[in-house]
């Protein structure tokens, strides 16, 4: 539910009602919806994390390491984990006082991709963080873009990292 309604607009009822359970039962469990976001949040970042190591340990050359996570971090932000699909479909500033918190779980998972860019043969001039932004921005919000029935995933990530490819002997 906070994947499709977001985070303000998702209160404890609506997730009780959802599963047919009394609002006091997930209160049980949780203190409050902050909490409970942040939960979810978290095992979305696990999986993520835990998904996108797993994938680039299967290789040895930078740029196809680099390919693999681009292709594992689409696969999953269209939606093969519901947690993992959270955290790229409720941006941190939307959650108020848990900005602060979700963005430093957020960094974490980014520094995957750093220490991925930082392998990569690229330009010198290229600034490797604004590279980051783009192409994870780029992944990020194939939700909006993506089309069933078109490319996969991995084609897609494939296309989006090649375009850097091509253009690492460019002269400075």
């Amino acid at each position: 539910m906070f994947k499709e309604r977001g985070f303000e607009e998702t209160s404890i009822r609506d997730i009780a009602s959802k599963v047919g359970i009394l609002p006091g039962s997930i209160y049980y469990h949780f203190e409050s919806k902050d909490e409970l976001f942040v939960a979810v949040y978290r095992a979305g970042i696990d999986v993520l994390s835990r998904e996108v190591r797993a994938t680039v340990s299967e290789h040895r050359d930078p740029w196809e390491r680099f390919k693999a996570a681009c292709a594992t971090q689409l696969r999953i932000v269209l939606g093969e984990d519901d947690c993992a699909s959270t955290v790229m479909s409720v941006p941190p500033q939307e959650c108020g006082a848990l900005y602060d918190q979700l963005t430093v779980m957020r960094d974490e998972y980014e520094e995957i991709f750093k220490t991925l860019i930082q392998d990569l043969p690229l330009r010198k001039s290229l600034d490797q963080k604004y590279l980051r932004l783009a192409i994870l921005g780029a992944l990020n919000h194939a939700v909006i873009w993506y089309r069933p029935g078109l490319d996969d995933p991995e084609t897609i990530a494939n296309r989006i990292v090649e375009q850097f490819i091509d253009g690492e002997k460019a002269p400075d």
